[in-house]
């Protein structure tokens, strides 16, 4: 059956399945939220984290946004109904260059504004944190950080989270692989890290539109389609405001996507390249759960000679970057990969319901329907469409045998790699929507889903991130600014309290922060004798003034001053 046929008014029903779909969406999901969500929690035992906090805060009126939006796309499909399938046209838009330019530069403006503007030029994930520690290590030539002598007894209490501390060597490396953090590296030292991300964000949006040029060459509509799709991806704007290494493995991959779809020599030779640079961004799964399809493609289309090259390159990479993992992040291997994973349980079953509709919440609410709508047409899809609409559901079945959510990020970070998939299989869906509903009724839709971003999505999605982040930037600045040698923090005391463990990479900064959960009682001591009233134990009662929630010390004695310690004033 053609993409557009109607035969049996079976595409008329999958958008009212679509709608009905999305409606239990909108029904169900605030109740598993509200019934995982423990506000102010962090129960490592269940998996409660930030992640159910920020959905049971925000997500229940995108939810109704995006049902409302597949119930009025079903309806007009009812009322306009074309009487033949409707072939799209496409109309050659002149100065293609100067307008994506436009838009880059547009993209590239309002993440950067954002990155002060919504998040504080604050790092509010460790992962960013340590983005930014590997990347200011490298500024300076070293992979690895030795901690000065004086501070060698102390180095696991000042071990930030993620940043590995080898107590033999004393020495601070990042678990991160390398090539973002040298091509961030590259921006620290020009002084300029905050537009790094801004600036990949913009690189995305002509990338995204030589992808679909290349997938599809007869029709520059759809190609401008994904660009639209791309750029009012709330996820895609303000996960680039933000200091994760996402970004990164979105170009690339569109590069590759590029590379491959060309289907000449010079592509496919490239293509692996282009691979192996991703699988060593920050950590090689992103880039292995998009291409892994592909791979497969090659292998059933029998092309064996392409099969072993692509083969051959991609297991030298693994080779090499197994390597570095061995000889340089060595010391954070804490177990096997397949220790990581776990048959799922119902909690995670739940997570990843929830997961699938931040998938598509963060998006145009257009293009989350043209995305399901994709996903009933799986049989008329072509071999490459298939392998970007596996590429993006991987994650999701992968992440349901890990015992945990995503945390902290905005929308579901784990697809952010596969946002340019998106934008193209929601171009061809949009395609074949216009095949059943028309062509008028598919511009009505293209108009209102936009209107629907730029007017309500993007302005409260920034007001929510911005109030939520603030309380956390606000903690640490103060924590920063205390007038004290060293800073020992509780992490008890507060939501994510074990976050507030930052130090610099060369331990430049004063106070160093020091986590109580890692100070013996001789430690303790030391400090007493080396710092005496230089040191300030951090309160509830600090930073209650600045929003986040306090709760009583979980230790169960005193934790400064160290008994018998003279010159310390309790």
């Amino acid at each position: 059956m053609r993409p557009g046929a109607t035969e049996g008014g079976l595409p008329l029903r999958w958008l009212d399945r679509i709608a009905v779909l999305c409606v239990i969406f909108l029904v169900v999901s605030p109740l598993i939220a509200i019934e995982l969500a423990e506000p102010g929690l962090l129960n490592l035992a269940r998996g409660v984290n930030t992640f159910f906090e920020q959905y049971r805060r925000h997500e229940t009126v995108f939810l109704a946004i995006m049902a409302a939006f597949a119930v009025g796309t079903a309806v007009a499909a009812r009322r306009t109904r074309p009487a033949h399938p409707a072939t799209a046209v496409s109309k050659p838009i002149e100065k293609s260059a100067a307008y994506l330019i436009a838009i880059a530069v547009l993209v590239f403006a309002a993440t950067a504004a954002g990155t002060w503007g919504v998040m504080h030029a604050f790092p509010f994930s460790m992962d960013e944190y340590v983005a930014n520690f590997q990347a200011r290590a490298f500024a300076e030539g070293r992979l690895a950080v030795p901690l000065p002598q004086e501070w060698h007894q102390f180095g696991r209490a000042l071990t930030p989270v993620f940043v590995v501390h080898d107590a033999d060597k004393h020495v601070w490396l990042s678990a991160y692989w390398p090539i973002y953090g040298l091509l961030r590296a590259a921006f620290v030292y020009a002084g300029a890290d905050r537009f790094l991300n801004p600036l990949l964000a913009a690189a995305a949006v002509p990338l995204v539109y030589a992808a679909a040029r290349r997938l599809w060459p007869d029709d520059r509509t759809r190609a401008w389609l994904a660009v639209g799709f791309l750029v009012l991806s709330s996820q895609f704007l303000f996960m680039s405001m933000t200091g994760y290494a996402m970004p990164a493995h979105l170009v690339v991959n569109l590069i590759w996507i590029y590379a491959f779809a060309r289907r000449d020599t010079a592509g496919w030779l490239a293509a692996p390249v282009i691979g192996v640079i991703a699988l060593g961004l920050h950590n090689p799964f992103p880039h292995a759960m998009f291409v892994a399809p592909f791979l497969l493609q090659i292998l059933l289309e029998r092309r064996w000679r392409w099969t072993l090259y692509y083969a051959a390159v991609y297991l030298a990479g693994i080779a090499v970057w197994y390597q570095w993992a061995q000889n340089v992040t060595a010391a954070s291997a804490d177990g096997s990969l397949t220790g990581l994973f776990a048959l799922p349980g119902m909690l995670m079953l739940a997570v990843q319901e929830l997961s699938l509709t931040v998938v598509l919440t963060w998006q145009t609410p257009l293009l989350a329907v043209s995305l399901l709508w994709t996903a009933f047409s799986w049989r008329s899809l072509a071999a490459t469409e298939r392998c970007l609409a596996v590429g993006i559901v991987l994650p999701l079945l992968v992440f349901s045998l890990y015992p945990s959510t995503q945390g902290h990020g905005w929308g579901y970070r784990y697809v952010y790699p596969s946002l340019g998939s998106m934008a193209l299989l929601g171009a061809t869906g949009v395609d074949r929507l216009r095949a059943v509903v028309g062509a008028n009724v598919v511009r009505h839709l293209v108009v209102a889903s936009g209107l629907v971003t730029l007017l309500v999505q993007l302005p409260v999605r920034a007001w929510q991130i911005e109030r939520y982040v603030r309380p956390f930037a606000q903690t640490h600045d103060y924590v920063s600014r205390i007038d004290a040698d060293v800073v020992i923090v509780d992490p008890t005391i507060t939501w994510y309290g074990i976050d507030l463990i930052r130090n610099d990479p060369f331990l430049r900064q004063r106070p160093k922060i020091l986590s109580a959960f890692h100070l013996r009682p001789t430690d303790k001591r030391v400090l007493a004798e080396r710092f005496g009233d230089g040191v300030h134990l951090l309160t509830a009662e600090e930073i209650a003034p600045l929003g986040l929630p306090i709760y009583r010390s979980r230790f169960g004695a005193p934790i400064w001053p160290p008994p018998n310690a003279s010159g310390v004033q309790p």
